[in-house]
């Protein structure tokens, strides 16, 4: 089961094209990760130890964006490299925001993770926030 879920992780992290729907009618195309982060990006970012994130997007085209899907990665750092534990509590997890961002407009985001992020002494998680997916309405 484990190596099922660090599968998917894996997976997730290694995805090199972001899906963007354009919502004029049954369209859809693929734009590449540097299209879409010139069309939406995250801003002020802040992360916590307990594995929360927060911070603003903002929608940089002439249409409306929604239906953004983020990808949060808690990725686990040993205390000691060298002997690490058996098993990794490293996770990810994604995140929908709420409501359309308008054009040219910003939304803030909140997240915390749920269950909480184990607190232990052996190590730290770094938490990171990254777009997966996005959909734009309008021409």
């Amino acid at each position: 089961m484990h190596r099922l879920a660090l599968f998917l992780t894996i997976a997730a992290m290694t995805a090199v094209a972001t899906r963007v729907e354009a919502q004029t009618g049954a369209q859809q195309k693929m734009v590449s990760r540097d299209e879409a982060s010139s069309q939406l990006q995250i801003e002020n970012l802040q992360t916590s130890s307990d594995g929360t994130a927060s911070g603003t997007l903002h929608n940089t085209t002439q249409m409306v964006i929604k239906d953004v899907k983020l990808l949060v990665k808690h990725t686990w750092a040993w205390k000691d490299e060298r002997h690490p534990g058996d098993v990794s509590p490293g996770t990810s997890a994604f995140f929908t925001v709420p409501g359309p961002i308008p054009a040219g407009g910003s939304a803030p985001f909140s997240y915390k993770p749920n269950p909480a992020l184990p607190d232990r002494t052996d190590g730290h998680f770094t938490t990171t926030v990254g777009i997966q997916e996005f959909s734009q309405v309008g021409e």
